[in-house]
């Protein structure tokens, strides 16, 4: 993102350089995502994309120079998260012993208590959905974000492969985690590859235009791009959970939006439970789940075998819309924290930035569920002490939370706020320093809930 000053004259000396050439390298095709000030207006026509625009060279020239945007970026390419293999052709015969993963996330509980998923709305952002018997009596309107239609078909097969794993169910025995999903094909990509805008319309339009109460995002992009992180806190500020893919590079690289913080990112698991070495180690990493040969829908008819951490996180959205089905009073955090406080844990002990807080388990989440109280319910205090602040989780599960600390001078204006971010494990207890005088201390959970009262420091 690049900031843009205030003052006009450094606007027009942005605006006179700009008259050549715009940025060229990460200008992702000429196209940009801006953001106008309250009293601006498009002089042309522009694609929207939720609060944003997207324009081209010649308009971003004209509204640099009008001194008209608050800031802007590159549109920029952003990918799924599918291993390098292509999708397999259709299996035939197919037999329902080859879905080692139902096993291995113990999602033979979901079935025999009936959690199912009914009644929750999955979005799934990516290729289109293709129509398939295995839930085509489940598949929802949605729209294509490419063309601006409601065909939301599948010519690349990604998308309905996902769709397969969340929701699929046949007479010859394919299931998926919660076969009573209804799905809404959010189509963001007909390619591989789509740009970010596109994206982020899908995520506005999950939310806000088919009432999605899960995003399946089966994709990464390297760049914390602010246009994304807005649309992502909308998602949490509006109680949906956001399930993302962690990447496949086999790296310590971050991969947006699996980190930030309300979203929960997926890597991959093998089959004997270590972690796939495709799979990216790093904060956004809050668990794994299953992503190798996983027996799926084809969108050709049939079935197929998929890879990569794409297909980890549609067990997970699985696993999510089961809970809350059984439990639809908790909120998207409270879903997000009983599934890592009942992964199976690997690795070191705890949280670690391969496993996260371990490999899904169904079975152990929904029998949590049956007693689990919200964290904001339960007890978390912050109290001062020596040159800090001590915030204690009393609860039974992890917590991810912000500690603010809003200064004021002494005619009682606020003169600055500092935000701590946290990462609580259960019954954890952390100092962290706080400036004392005229402070006023904020607990909040991820999605800005007051978690505490106020405190002055």
């Amino acid at each position: 993102m690049r900031r843009l000053h205030n003052k006009r004259i450094i606007c027009a000396l942005l605006a006179a350089l700009l008259l050549c050439a715009v940025p060229a390298k990460a200008d992702g095709g000429g196209r940009y995502i801006v953001k106008l000030r309250d009293d601006s207006a498009l002089a042309s026509a522009a694609e929207t994309c939720g609060p944003f625009a997207v324009v081209g060279a010649g308009e971003l020239r004209r509204l640099l120079a009008d001194d008209a945007l608050e800031w802007y970026e590159a549109d920029a390419p952003v990918a799924l998260s599918e291993a390098d293999a292509e999708l397999a052709g259709a299996l035939s015969p197919w037999y329902a012993d080859d879905m080692w993963h139902l096993d291995m996330i113990g999602a033979a509980a979901a079935y025999e208590q009936g959690a199912l998923g009914a009644g929750l709305r999955v979005g799934v952002l990516d290729s289109g959905i293709a129509p398939h018997a295995a839930y085509a009596d489940r598949l929802a309107e949605g729209w294509n974000y490419l063309d601006d239609s409601a065909d939301t078909g599948d010519d690349l097969g990604h998308g309905t492969s996902v769709a397969g794993l969340i929701a699929g169910r046949s007479a010859e025995g394919f299931i998926g985690v919660a076969p009573e999903v209804t799905l809404v094909p959010l189509k963001c990509f007909k390619q591989k590859s789509s740009k970010i805008s596109n994206v982020i319309k899908g995520i506005y339009g999950g939310v806000d235009d088919f009432g999605c109460n899960i995003l399946n995002l089966s994709l990464g992009f390297p760049e914390n791009s602010p246009a994304l992180r807005e649309a992502i806190d909308h998602a949490a500020e509006m109680g949906v959970l956001v399930v993302a893919s962690a990447g496949n590079g086999g790296s310590s690289a971050l991969s947006y939006p699996s980190a930030y913080d309300s979203v929960l990112g997926v890597g991959e698991a093998n089959s004997d439970g270590s972690v796939s070495l495709r799979s990216n180690h790093h904060k956004g990493v809050y668990m794994l789940a299953p992503g190798e040969k996983l027996t799926t829908t084809y969108y050709r008819g049939g079935y197929t075998e998929a890879s990569g951490t794409s297909f980890s996180v549609p067990l997970v959205v699985g696993a999510a819309a089961a809970l809350w089905s059984v439990r639809p009073e908790l909120s998207a955090q409270d879903i997000m924290n009983l599934l890592g406080q009942t992964a199976t844990d690997g690795g070191n002990p705890g949280y670690d930035e391969y496993y996260g807080w371990g490999i899904l388990n169904v079975r152990a989440a929904l029998e949590a569920a049956e007693t689990w109280t919200p964290a904001a319910a339960e007890g978390v205090s912050v109290t001062l002490i020596g040159g800090g602040a001590a915030v204690w989780n009393k609860t039974s599960h992890p917590l991810d939370a912000y500690l603010l600390a809003a200064e004021y001078d002494d005619t009682g204006r606020q003169s600055a706020v500092g935000v701590t971010k946290l990462h609580l494990a259960p019954g954890e207890r952390i100092v962290t320093p706080v400036p004392r005088g005229h402070t006023r201390l904020f607990l909040c959970s991820a999605e800005w809930i007051p978690l505490t009262a106020p405190l002055d420091a």
